[in-house]
């Protein structure tokens, strides 16, 4: 147990100090004696622990956050120093709090399968995020503890010796984690266009912190312009996006994987040694990159998809991509405050399983030893091919684009690579 403290907190010591404290405990079951027969376990044991620790953000402070700037007048000659305040004070900014509690079982298995079995629950409180308040107040938004989450899951390793005789083994190692996210309280809810936006995290009590949220896609009118459903399921091209009705989207799920891990089997044969690793990730989605605008030019790159929009009266019933709208009809949603492309590009149709399995890594190595080479002075020679980023299996509506880096937010995917080494022992 300890005692941490911060400035970057409130203005009196009752929040800037904060007690971190962690109690745990090993049972040794295999130690017993109703587990001195016992043939089958080489090793049992039950562990567990139940703590509180806090987090110091570095993006937030109790103080007045302001910065100085020059500011131009009519002249460009005439400039004068200002000051823009950015963020008012809270002396209230406290820690952000986290307890922690888990029970886990590690086993081995006549020295053959290893393995551990873990149950996690983390609950999170007095998050600290920007807070929507007045614009009479002269900000926009003020730092607060305001937020708190749950997260919760398995987590699962297990080791085998599948096959051991004096020229061959085979080794396998597997990894699994599951995490389930959720929202336990917000202090607001979001408006319409502020949870349909791309890489925004806004949270909304009952769902994950990093859910994707989207408009209900109702198909194409016969002119070829998007409809979508509004909050009491009304076919519409558009409704106002400020409002905070969550009917009006749908909740995609997480953009955060829920599962995860990995598979790796080695296998030796006398000086050879082949190993495979296969990594996985699902259970989460992502958004597919904007396609429609209202307004395109010849010297802009433009999506395929657009090959296949609506053209002519009845493609609404064969296609899903919008037509390209002439300036009369632009004007008209405009003028009606509907924002079409937005809506289009952050609908529940531009939203795919981000859900992938790669061949991470493949390596083969065989070791020359010292009494086959005969080479002075020099010990084993290990000689490795290795191949990275060979195969990905995921979703076809992503085209060929790499979950895993848009997880990570870019388009650009991991390289395929190879690699040939020669290590040498003197």
């Amino acid at each position: 147990m300890r005692s941490d403290g911060s400035n970057q907190f409130g203005d009196t010591n009752r929040y800037r100090f904060l007690p971190i404290w962690s109690v745990g405990g090993n049972w040794n079951i295999t130690g017993e004696n109703f587990m001195q027969d016992n043939r089958f376990f080489s090793n049992l044991a039950l562990r567990g622990s139940y703590g509180l620790r806090g987090n110091v953000s570095g993006f937030f402070s109790p103080q007045v956050q302001a910065y100085y700037t020059l500011s131009y007048a009519i002249d460009p000659a005439d400039k004068e120093e200002v000051l823009y305040i950015t963020q008012p004070p809270n002396p209230d900014l406290q820690w952000e709090k986290e307890h922690i509690y888990n029970i886990a079982l590690d086993f081995d298995i006549k020295n053959k399968v290893s393995g551990s079995v873990e149950y996690y629950n983390r609950s999170n409180y007095d998050l600290i995020s920007p807070y929507p308040v007045s614009y009479v107040t002269g900000f926009k938004d003020v730092n607060l503890n305001w937020a708190s989450m749950r997260n919760s899951g398995i987590e699962l390793a297990l080791n085998a010796a599948m096959l051991t005789r004096p020229n061959v083994r085979w080794h396998t190692n597997l990894t699994f984690g599951y995490n389930h996210n959720k929202v336990l309280e917000a202090f607001y809810t979001p408006t319409a266009r502020v949870l349909a936006s791309e890489n925004v995290i806004a949270p909304v009590v009952g769902n994950a912190m990093s859910g994707i949220y989207a408009f209900k896609f109702a198909g194409l009118d016969s002119e070829g312009v998007p409809l979508f459903y509004d909050a009491d399921n009304n076919k519409v091209h558009g409704f106002d996006l400020s409002t905070r009705d969550t009917n009006a989207l749908e909740y995609m799920g997480s953009s955060e994987p829920v599962y995860s891990g990995g598979l790796t089997n080695t296998i030796n044969y006398k000086d050879w040694t082949l190993s495979a690793l296969f990594v996985y990730s699902g259970g989460n989605k992502t958004r597919l990159d904007p396609v429609y605008n209202y307004y395109y030019n010849d010297v802009e790159n433009i999506s395929k998809e657009m090959a296949h929009r609506w053209q002519l009266p009845g493609d609404e019933s064969y296609t899903n991509v919008p037509a390209i709208l002439d300036l009369d009809k632009q004007y008209q949603m405009q003028v009606q405050g509907y924002d079409i492309p937005y809506m289009y590009n952050n609908s529940d149709i531009r939203v795919v399983d981000a859900s992938y399995l790669k061949l991470r890594n493949v390596t083969l190595g065989y070791n020359l030893r010292p009494e086959k080479h005969a080479i002075r002075g020099v010990g084993n020679l290990l000689f490795q091919v290795q191949g990275n980023n060979l195969w990905t299996l995921a979703h076809k509506r992503l085209n060929g684009r790499d979950p895993e880096a848009m997880i990570q937010g870019t388009n650009m995917p991991l390289l395929t690579s190879f690699t040939l080494s020669l290590k040498a022992q003197f």
